[in-house]
Protein backbone atom coordinates (compact mmCIF):
# COMPACT_ATOMS: atom_id res chain seq x y z
CA UNK A 1 0.00 0.00 0.00
CA UNK A 2 3.16 2.58 -0.01
CA UNK A 3 4.87 3.51 -2.86
CA UNK A 4 6.87 5.62 -1.53
CA UNK A 5 10.65 4.28 -1.62
CA UNK A 6 13.14 5.62 1.54
CA UNK A 7 16.15 6.53 0.79
CA UNK A 8 19.55 4.76 1.66
CA UNK A 9 21.17 5.68 4.32
CA UNK A 10 17.94 7.18 5.28
CA UNK A 11 17.68 11.02 6.27
CA UNK A 12 14.75 11.17 9.01
CA UNK A 13 14.53 14.89 8.01
CA UNK A 14 13.60 14.14 4.60
CA UNK A 15 10.35 14.75 3.10
CA UNK A 16 10.31 11.18 1.48
CA UNK A 17 10.64 9.90 5.11
CA UNK A 18 8.03 11.83 7.07
CA UNK A 19 5.46 11.00 4.44
CA UNK A 20 6.47 7.38 4.60
CA UNK A 21 6.06 7.39 8.64
CA UNK A 22 2.73 9.04 8.32
CA UNK A 23 1.43 6.63 6.13
CA UNK A 24 3.26 3.73 8.15
CA UNK A 25 1.65 5.17 11.55
CA UNK A 26 -1.80 5.76 9.64
CA UNK A 27 -2.12 2.47 8.44
CA UNK A 28 -3.30 -0.94 9.90
CA UNK A 29 -0.52 -2.71 8.46
CA UNK A 30 1.75 -1.73 10.61
CA UNK A 31 1.00 -1.99 14.27
CA UNK A 32 2.96 -1.24 17.00
CA UNK A 33 5.82 -4.11 17.77
CA UNK A 34 4.45 -5.27 21.12
CA UNK A 35 2.95 -8.23 22.08
CA UNK A 36 -0.44 -7.93 23.46
CA UNK A 37 -0.45 -9.35 26.96
CA UNK A 38 0.11 -8.02 30.23
CA UNK A 39 3.39 -6.05 31.33
CA UNK A 40 5.49 -5.31 34.72
CA UNK A 41 4.71 -1.23 35.12
CA UNK A 42 6.27 -0.84 39.14
CA UNK A 43 5.93 -2.69 42.00
CA UNK A 44 2.92 -2.07 44.71
CA UNK A 45 5.37 -0.51 47.37
CA UNK A 46 5.71 2.28 44.64
CA UNK A 47 2.45 3.51 44.39
CA UNK A 48 1.10 4.03 48.08
CA UNK A 49 -2.46 5.69 48.77
CA UNK A 50 -3.06 9.07 47.42
CA UNK A 51 -0.05 8.71 45.46
CA UNK A 52 0.44 9.20 41.86
CA UNK A 53 4.01 8.33 39.01
CA UNK A 54 4.70 9.08 35.67
CA UNK A 55 5.49 6.12 33.48
CA UNK A 56 6.42 5.97 29.90
CA UNK A 57 6.35 2.22 28.59
CA UNK A 58 5.47 0.64 25.11
CA UNK A 59 5.14 3.91 23.55
CA UNK A 60 2.47 4.90 25.94
CA UNK A 61 2.64 7.86 28.40
CA UNK A 62 0.96 6.74 31.52
CA UNK A 63 0.02 8.03 34.92
CA UNK A 64 -0.52 5.66 37.45
CA UNK A 65 -2.55 6.44 41.12
CA UNK A 66 -3.89 4.53 43.90
CA UNK A 67 -7.26 6.27 45.59
CA UNK A 68 -7.92 5.80 49.28
CA UNK A 69 -10.12 2.53 48.25
CA UNK A 70 -6.92 1.11 47.25
CA UNK A 71 -7.37 0.64 43.88
CA UNK A 72 -5.08 1.39 41.13
CA UNK A 73 -6.16 3.47 38.28
CA UNK A 74 -3.59 3.89 35.02
CA UNK A 75 -5.00 6.51 32.62
CA UNK A 76 -2.93 8.92 29.87
CA UNK A 77 -0.88 11.01 31.37
CA UNK A 78 -2.02 13.92 29.74
CA UNK A 79 -5.49 15.55 30.63
CA UNK A 80 -7.66 15.46 27.50
CA UNK A 81 -8.81 19.07 27.93
CA UNK A 82 -5.52 21.15 27.37
CA UNK A 83 -3.34 18.20 27.72
CA UNK A 84 -1.36 19.36 31.40
CA UNK A 85 0.80 16.26 32.90
CA UNK A 86 -1.91 14.88 35.37
CA UNK A 87 1.31 13.69 37.52
CA UNK A 88 2.70 17.02 37.82
CA UNK A 89 0.92 19.04 40.56
CA UNK A 90 -2.37 16.61 40.15
CA UNK A 91 -3.45 15.23 43.53
CA UNK A 92 -5.97 12.29 44.43
CA UNK A 93 -9.30 13.52 46.07
CA UNK A 94 -12.78 11.84 46.47
CA UNK A 95 -10.75 8.42 44.80
CA UNK A 96 -10.10 10.72 41.78
CA UNK A 97 -7.46 12.02 40.54
CA UNK A 98 -7.47 15.32 40.24
CA UNK A 99 -5.64 18.24 37.10
CA UNK A 100 -3.55 20.50 38.61
CA UNK A 101 -4.65 23.27 35.64
CA UNK A 102 -8.62 24.06 36.00
CA UNK A 103 -9.35 20.74 38.40
CA UNK A 104 -10.94 18.08 36.26
CA UNK A 105 -10.98 15.33 38.05
CA UNK A 106 -11.09 11.35 36.87
CA UNK A 107 -11.35 8.25 38.49
CA UNK A 108 -9.67 4.95 37.85
CA UNK A 109 -11.89 4.39 34.87
CA UNK A 110 -10.97 7.68 32.91
CA UNK A 111 -14.25 8.54 33.34
CA UNK A 112 -14.37 12.73 34.12
CA UNK A 113 -16.64 12.60 37.32
CA UNK A 114 -16.39 16.50 38.09
CA UNK A 115 -15.48 19.95 36.12
CA UNK A 116 -15.98 22.76 38.73
CA UNK A 117 -16.99 25.78 37.21
CA UNK A 118 -19.79 23.93 35.09
CA UNK A 119 -23.25 22.54 36.14
CA UNK A 120 -24.05 20.43 32.88
CA UNK A 121 -24.18 16.91 32.74
CA UNK A 122 -20.17 16.58 31.60
CA UNK A 123 -19.65 14.83 28.27
CA UNK A 124 -18.34 10.95 26.82
CA UNK A 125 -15.95 13.38 25.18
CA UNK A 126 -14.34 14.58 28.52
CA UNK A 127 -12.99 11.49 29.68
CA UNK A 128 -9.75 10.03 29.37
CA UNK A 129 -8.41 6.94 28.46
CA UNK A 130 -7.88 3.97 31.34
CA UNK A 131 -6.12 1.20 31.03
CA UNK A 132 -6.26 -2.14 32.76
CA UNK A 133 -4.37 -2.74 35.36
CA UNK A 134 -3.42 -6.26 37.36
CA UNK A 135 -1.54 -6.18 40.55
CA UNK A 136 -0.80 -9.88 42.40
CA UNK A 137 2.67 -10.54 44.55
CA UNK A 138 3.73 -7.30 45.36
CA UNK A 139 3.51 -6.08 41.61
CA UNK A 140 1.25 -4.20 38.93
CA UNK A 141 0.54 -4.98 35.63
CA UNK A 142 -0.37 -3.39 32.96
CA UNK A 143 -2.82 -4.34 29.94
CA UNK A 144 -1.54 -3.59 25.78
CA UNK A 145 -3.39 -4.72 23.12
CA UNK A 146 -2.69 -3.56 19.75
CA UNK A 147 -6.76 -3.25 18.90
CA UNK A 148 -7.65 -1.40 22.48
CA UNK A 149 -8.98 -5.15 23.33
CA UNK A 150 -9.52 -5.99 26.82
CA UNK A 151 -7.85 -9.28 28.99
CA UNK A 152 -10.76 -11.25 28.80
CA UNK A 153 -11.16 -14.49 26.93
CA UNK A 154 -14.72 -15.64 27.27
CA UNK A 155 -15.57 -12.95 29.66
CA UNK A 156 -12.51 -14.76 32.23
CA UNK A 157 -10.05 -12.52 32.68
CA UNK A 158 -6.46 -13.36 31.27
CA UNK A 159 -4.42 -14.58 33.86
CA UNK A 160 -0.89 -14.14 33.88
CA UNK A 161 0.62 -17.99 33.46
CA UNK A 162 3.66 -17.56 35.63
CA UNK A 163 1.97 -17.56 38.64
CA UNK A 164 -0.42 -19.90 38.32
CA UNK A 165 2.67 -22.35 37.89
CA UNK A 166 4.05 -20.92 41.50
CA UNK A 167 3.57 -22.61 44.24
CA UNK A 168 1.74 -20.76 47.39
CA UNK A 169 4.79 -21.72 49.41
CA UNK A 170 6.93 -19.41 47.85
CA UNK A 171 6.83 -15.77 49.47
CA UNK A 172 9.33 -13.76 47.26
CA UNK A 173 9.85 -13.22 43.82
CA UNK A 174 12.99 -12.26 43.03
CA UNK A 175 13.80 -10.58 39.27
CA UNK A 176 16.63 -9.00 37.56
CA UNK A 177 17.18 -4.93 38.40
CA UNK A 178 18.43 -3.69 35.07
CA UNK A 179 21.67 -0.99 34.78
CA UNK A 180 22.69 0.82 32.19
CA UNK A 181 26.01 0.15 30.09
CA UNK A 182 27.96 2.26 27.99
CA UNK A 183 28.98 0.08 25.29
CA UNK A 184 28.18 -1.24 21.88
CA UNK A 185 24.93 -3.24 20.90
CA UNK A 186 27.25 -6.09 19.72
CA UNK A 187 28.92 -6.87 23.28
CA UNK A 188 26.68 -8.66 24.42
CA UNK A 189 25.95 -11.20 22.31
CA UNK A 190 29.66 -11.79 21.53
CA UNK A 191 30.26 -12.14 25.26
CA UNK A 192 27.07 -14.76 25.51
CA UNK A 193 28.50 -16.40 22.73
CA UNK A 194 31.99 -16.64 23.60
CA UNK A 195 32.30 -19.90 25.35
CA UNK A 196 35.77 -20.26 26.33
CA UNK A 197 35.74 -16.94 28.58
CA UNK A 198 34.00 -18.75 30.78
CA UNK A 199 36.96 -20.79 31.54
CA UNK A 200 38.32 -17.54 31.86
CA UNK A 201 36.50 -14.76 33.38
CA UNK A 202 33.86 -16.91 34.95
CA UNK A 203 36.08 -19.87 36.56
CA UNK A 204 34.99 -19.57 40.14
CA UNK A 205 31.18 -19.49 41.41
CA UNK A 206 30.29 -16.41 43.37
CA UNK A 207 30.27 -17.45 46.97
CA UNK A 208 29.73 -15.29 50.21
CA UNK A 209 32.57 -17.14 52.18
CA UNK A 210 35.24 -16.75 49.34
CA UNK A 211 35.98 -15.46 46.08
CA UNK A 212 38.09 -18.55 45.17
CA UNK A 213 36.62 -21.40 47.01
CA UNK A 214 34.25 -23.22 44.19
CA UNK A 215 35.94 -23.58 40.79
CA UNK A 216 34.72 -24.73 37.52
CA UNK A 217 36.00 -26.02 34.44
CA UNK A 218 33.38 -25.29 31.97
CA UNK A 219 32.61 -27.21 28.69
CA UNK A 220 31.00 -27.12 25.43
CA UNK A 221 29.63 -30.03 23.50
CA UNK A 222 27.78 -29.82 20.08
Amino acid sequence: PINIKPEYPININSIKYKKLKQKRLKSKEFPLPYPNSWYYLCDSKDIKKGEKKEYHILDLNLVIFRNNNNEIGILDLYCPHLGTNLAEGGKINNNCIECPYHKWSFDINGKCVNIPYTKRIIPERANTKSYYSYEIRGMIFVWYNSENVGPYLNEKLIDIELFKNINEKHKLITRENYVDFHIHIMEPSQNSADWYHFKTVHNYLPNPIYKYLLHVNHQIEP
